[in-house]
C-alpha cells in the first residue's frame, strides 16, 4: 500500500500545497495512493503522541510512504534519522519530495548518511548542555537526585544550604548543625557531603565520632 503523510504546524495553515504537491509526484511515479494522513500539529510534540507515530506502527514490508520533505517525520535531525532507520528496518520505500530521495537508492544512502552524522553531533550538544545545567543546578542547591531516599531526608534541609555553608565556615559541627534544623546526624553529614561538597575531613567532630566508632 501507498500512504501519504503531510503535516502542518498551526491551523492558520492548509494542506493544499503539499498535497498538490504529493499528489502530482505520485503521478509522475506512476504510484497509485491508498490513504492520506493530514496531521495539523507542532512538531515539538513527541513522534509517539502524534499520527505520524501511528502510521510508523501500521507499514509493512514493501509498502510506501511520500512525504514532502525530511523535516516532516521528526522534531529534530535526530528524531527524523531515528524515524528513517525505523522505517528503513520494516523494509518501507520512504519517498521525500524535496529532497528528490527515494529509499535504496545511492543518493539516498549518502543523505541519510549525513543526516545520521548531523544528528549524532545534535546529541552531544544536548548532553553537553544538560550536563551543563545540571551542574549548574547543584550549584544552586536543587536536588537532582542521588541513591533511594536522598530526596526525603535532605528537603528539610535545602531551604538553609547557604546557611548552612555559614555555619560550616564558621567551625560549627555537623552534630551542631543537625541538632539545630532537627535531622538526624548522618542526614546533616550526607546533606554536607554531597549537596555543599564540604570535605568531612576538614570538620574535627566527624573524626572524633569515628573514633568513638572504632572504640
Amino acid at each position: 500500500m501507498t500512504f501519504v503523510y503531510i503535516r502542518v504546524s498551526t491551523d492558520k495553515q492548509d494542506f493544499s500545497g503539499q498535497l498538490f504537491a504529493v499528489k502530482q509526484y505520485a503521478e509522475f511515479r506512476n504510484l497509485q495512493i491508498d490513504e492520506i494522513i493530514e496531521e495539523k500539529v507542532s512538531g515539538k510534540v513527541p513522534k509517539n503522541k502524534r499520527d505520524l507515530g501511528k502510521l510508523v506502527a501500521r507499514l509493512n514490508k514493501d509498502d510506501i510512504l511520500i512525504t514532502p520533505e525530511l523535516s516532516r517525520l521528526g522534531r529534530s535531525t535526530a528524531d527524523t534519522v531515528d524515524t528513517v532507520d525505523v522505517l528503513n528496518k520494516k523494509g518501507v520505500q520512504v519517498h521525500f519530495i524535496k529532497e528528490n530521495l527515494v529509499s535504496g537508492t545511492p543518493n539516498y544512502e549518502f543523505m541519510t548518511t549525513i543526516y545520521a552524522g548531523l544528528a549524532s553531533m545534535e546529541r552531544q550538544r544536548i548532553s553537553e548542555r544538560t550536563k551543563e545545567a545540571l551542574k549548574a543546578k547543584k550549584a544552586q542547591g536543587v536536588i537532582i537526585g542521588h541513591y533511594k531516599g536522598y530526596k526525603c531526608r535532605n528537603v528539610k534541609l535545602t531551604p538553609y544550604i547557604e546557611d548552612i555553608k555559614q555555619l560550616l565556615n564558621n567551625g560549627k559541627s555537623i552534630f551542631y548543625i543537625a541538632e539545630k534544623y532537627n535531622v538526624k546526624w548522618i542526614t546533616a553529614r550526607d546533606f554536607i557531603r554531597d549537596r555543599i561538597n564540604y570535605n568531612l575531613d576538614e570538620i574535627e567532630s566527624v573524626k572524633k565520632h569515628r573514633m568513638c566508632i572504632k572504640k
